[in-house]
């Protein structure tokens, strides 16, 4: 106990605390991301991306879903994609699915304990929990704001690596539907953010 209370505050006493605004054509990000030093040492090589959460009750009541399938599978997808890009293997997602059946987990909505046990049943060395707050389309504005919140934790010694808070906004023309690959591409810049600052 006495370890892991050290750990913590390491965490809020050593962490890197970065809040930048980013302005790049139609595109703007605020981040504050901060990762536990010391922790080189530790084998981060396979990860498990657990399938994000959106919690925006709005954008759940209307239950907007793109052409690919349901959005938080897509948004998965595509942060697993930046991890690889990264150099690190993803554990598949068919036996995620197939481990969270066995244990008669639902896709989201489970502890960091439990997602722990998944983990090491799939010999994975990081689970990433993330959750989409904020997914809105303003007519008004023609603007799309996405608002996420990603950690990774460490299986073995449940240690939180990085912890990222991104609130994003893009403009996009014609109707909502048609903002489609907006919602890519700002979901793209979020990522590529966080990871180049935490992964190490």
């Amino acid at each position: 106990m006495k370890t892991h209370l050290k750990r913590l505050t390491l965490l809020f006493l050593v962490i890197i605390f970065s809040v930048t605004f980013l302005s790049c054509e139609s595109v703007s990000i605020k981040k504050e991301i901060g990762v536990t030093p010391n922790t080189k040492h530790l084998k981060k090589d396979t990860y498990i991306v657990f399938q994000f959460d959106i919690i925006d009750q709005v954008y759940k009541e209307k239950k907007w879903e793109t052409y690919k399938g349901p959005r938080e599978q897509q948004m998965t997808e595509l942060f697993e994609t930046y991890l690889i890009k990264y150099g690190k293997t993803i554990v598949d997602r068919t036996r995620i699915n197939q481990l969270l059946k066995e244990m008669n987990f639902s896709q989201t909505g489970f502890s960091i304990e439990d997602g722990k046990r998944v983990g090491k049943l799939a010999n994975a060395d990081v689970i990433i929990f993330g959750t989409i707050s904020r997914l809105s389309w303003w007519t008004d504005t023609h603007t799309i704001l996405v608002i996420t919140s990603i950690k990774a934790i460490h299986v073995e010694t449940g240690v939180l690596l990085w912890k990222g808070d991104l609130d994003g906004s893009i403009n996009y023309k014609g109707s909502p539907t048609q903002g489609e690959g907006e919602v890519q591409e700002l979901s793209r810049r979020l990522f590529e953010e966080l990871l180049k600052n935490a992964i190490i």
